[in-house]
């Protein structure tokens, strides 16, 4: 299945983020010190730091793919920490639209461009996802499956793990929850939801802080709206909070998920530290305050 032509370098692996997750919203971890420095502040929910680290690397080099992808993921952030906000959305698009590249069997890509493409896309099927534009969503991914085939032929390295992980595991449940995207999934790759978690896992505990943090996120989620598995959702939840306890996103979907499994007291006092966070941070936008505040 190896549909796509890419150029040798031994020093970088194809990276790469499964659309079909519904939950990617992060940039992995390359090349530069501001770049590595932007995704620990956004995993620490640093978004004032994160937004001055992009500024200064938009005025160091404002043609760089990675910046607009950076950017991206950015403003999705501020999407679903401020309720949603249309102009987040559009200024979101704006940057993942700068890399689009359409794809022919001819193209020759080198691995930085097929990341940066499936990222971008990324990005933008999440919102279509939140929005319930489902169709439109699953059409959309038609145009990066053939590079996700390409990852699926390539686990041996740890960023192509997890995204076989996300698409074996997502891909059969897609078909179970979403009926109305079925058609078109028949045409893809089956899937195979034990595979799935079991690469997923084996990536949450890699030494790659980027590899094991967002592992850890995908089956917090995965194990409370799938699986239904209380203990493994606790676990991997947290495991994120105990590193990043300022991760107000984390800390609401957290709650959520208490309150999911009908863990009210536990909930009521997650709550409070939440509200707590959200006092004493200097990392807030006003209008991240008032929305987060409200939950």
């Amino acid at each position: 299945m190896n549909f796509i032509k890419i150029i040798p370098n031994v020093k970088k692996t194809l990276t790469a983020i499964l659309l079909i997750s519904f939950f990617v919203n992060s940039i992995s971890a390359q090349i530069t010190n501001d770049i590595k420095s932007y995704i620990e502040n956004s995993f620490a929910g640093n978004y004032l730091t994160s937004y001055k680290i992009l500024q200064s690397l938009k005025i160091s080099d404002p043609n760089n793919k990675l910046t607009n992808l950076a950017f991206a993921n950015y403003w999705l952030s501020l999407y679903e920490t401020t309720g949603n906000n249309e102009k987040y959305h559009t200024l979101c698009k704006t940057e993942a639209e700068k890399l689009n590249k359409p794809f022919s069997q001819q193209t020759i890509l080198t691995p930085d461009e097929v990341y940066n493409i499936i990222s971008a896309k990324a990005i933008l099927l999440k919102i279509q996802v939140s929005k319930k534009q489902y169709l439109k969503a699953a059409n959309e991914f038609k145009s990066i499956i053939k590079y996700t085939e390409y990852a699926l032929d390539h686990e041996q390295y740890l960023k192509m793990k997890i995204i076989s992980g996300l698409y074996n595991y997502y891909v059969e449940t897609a078909k179970e929850d979403y009926p109305v995207i079925y058609p078109v999934l028949l045409f893809y790759p089956k899937g195979n939801k034990k595979k799935g978690l079991k690469l997923l896992t084996e990536c949450s505990r890699s030494d790659d802080i980027f590899i094991s943090t967002r592992s850890k996120l995908y089956l917090a989620v995965i194990y409370t709206k799938d699986e239904k598995n209380y203990i493994e959702a606790e676990k991997n939840y947290t495991e994120l909070l105990n590193r990043y306890p300022k991760n107000v996103q984390w800390r609401k979907e957290y709650i959520d998920m208490l309150i999911a499994f009908g863990n009210i007291e536990k909930a009521k006092i997650e709550r409070e530290k939440l509200k707590n966070v959200i006092k004493s941070s200097t990392q807030l936008t006003e209008e991240q305050r008032i929305f987060l505040s409200k939950q």
